[in-house]
């Protein structure tokens, strides 16, 4: 029969075995089809173990979850590229964002102004009564001026924290949507020359 095959394999100990069937003996070796002439047709591969297996099934799950996460980035990078047509219009959006946070910042400090002049105010007043209680209402009025000075200082500094936190953003939207624009000038580029060629012929 000109399709007819015989299988040859060796063992862990260097014994070769034959036989018209792929031998027992190498059920975890590589087994050889051979032809009627003895010429080499297939190989026939080891089963995997189980940590081959394992290993491999590993493999292709880190591929997978790279593979999603590069196409996860390609959307998010083409969303940025369609919200701004150019980088100016990613600059003018920082610096909006910027100002936004920079007048809230100057509205805390004036308040924090506000409360040491106003506690400049309230310690005269205490001077009446040294050596004396000092009336609940003036004690309100310190705590009062304490507690809203002591929020707007943790809101500016938090605000500050933002600031820094908005333009590192921002400097990795700018270094993504360059990264992004030469891959699309390289890719139109590319198509380009594709169609002269096609042209050409």
């Amino acid at each position: 029969m000109a399709d007819a095959e015989s299988f040859k394999c060796t063992d862990r100990e260097g014994h070769a075995y034959y036989g018209d069937e792929p031998p027992a003996d190498c059920k975890d070796q590589v087994v050889h089809g051979l032809r009627n002439d003895g010429a080499f047709k297939r190989d026939i591969a080891a089963p995997e173990s189980e940590m081959e297996k394992a290993t491999r099934q590993e493999k292709q799950k880190q591929q997978l979850a790279a593979e999603e996460a590069e196409q996860t980035q390609y959307q998010q990078d083409l969303a940025l590229h369609l919200r701004f047509k150019t980088v100016d219009d990613l600059e003018a959006r920082r610096n909006a964002e910027l100002d936004s946070q920079q007048r809230k910042i100057e509205a805390m400090e004036k308040v924090i102004a506000q409360c040491d002049k106003e506690r400049e105010r309230l310690n005269v007043e205490s001077e009446f009564y040294v050596g004396r209680p000092k009336p609940e209402k003036l004690k309100r009025e310190i705590e009062a001026n304490e507690d809203i000075r002591y929020i707007n200082v943790i809101a500016e500094s938090a605000a500050l924290k933002q600031m820094t936190a908005i333009n590192d953003d921002f400097d990795e939207k700018l270094k993504r949507y360059l990264a992004f624009s030469d891959r699309l000038a390289k890719l139109a580029e590319s198509r380009s020359h594709h169609k002269q060629d096609e042209a050409a012929k």
